[in-house]
């Protein structure tokens, strides 16, 4: 028992020295950042008085601090990217991604898979990522995409062998805030709001 409270406690001080060193990095991101403004100032004020080598003076300060703030910033953890196949997979189930432990959980599937030697973006990828985050039996919500291609499948007035004419995404959606209107203004006549 006393090697747990011991381990527990490393853990937790080795937590805290990371905190640390990043609020520290961040507090000489934010120092260097009001240096150089203020030096950039001092440049200009110098050039409008027509103190030329003042503002020279000023400026390559400013741009030597510049340089500091780029190595401050690079000790700094970078948002990750994501590709467009991650971002609509993400838009499609926002229900999922606003749990707070979503990315850790993502980004721990993501791993594994890599080490498995899964090709990142790929439909296997895609395909092992859903069953992995997904729970049982959740569907998605649709893609604007997929509205406009079921309104063309289903609907007879879209339907191209009935003789009618597909329906563009610009189409739908200079009716949408009719219907939510219509739709207003009948539950408003209902008493329902």
């Amino acid at each position: 028992m006393p090697d747990e409270n011991y381990r527990e406690q490393i853990a937790r001080l080795q937590r805290e020295a990371i905190e640390s060193e990043l609020v520290a990095a961040q507090n000489e991101a934010l120092h260097l950042e009001s240096e150089i403004k203020d030096l950039w100032q001092s440049a200009a004020q110098a050039d409008d008085s027509g103190d030329h080598d003042t503002a020279i003076y000023y400026s390559r300060a400013a741009n030597e601090k510049t340089q500091e703030l780029q190595a401050a910033l690079s000790k700094l953890p970078q948002a990750p990217a994501y590709s467009e196949k991650k971002i609509e997979w993400m838009q499609r189930r926002p229900d999922l991604v606003s749990h707070p432990e979503f990315f850790k959980t993502a980004g721990a599937w993501h791993e594994y898979l890599m080490r498995l030697g899964v090709q990142d973006d790929s439909e296997q990828y895609r395909d092992m990522m859903t069953a992995a985050l997904e729970p049982a039996g959740y569907e998605a919500q649709p893609s604007p995409d997929d509205v406009i291609n079921e309104i063309n499948k289903t609907s007879k007035y879209c339907d191209v062998t009935r003789g009618g004419k597909p329906l563009t995404a610009k189409q739908y959606n200079a009716h949408v805030p009719a219907a939510q209107a219509h739709t207003l203004a009948q539950l408003k006549a209902a008493g329902k709001i």
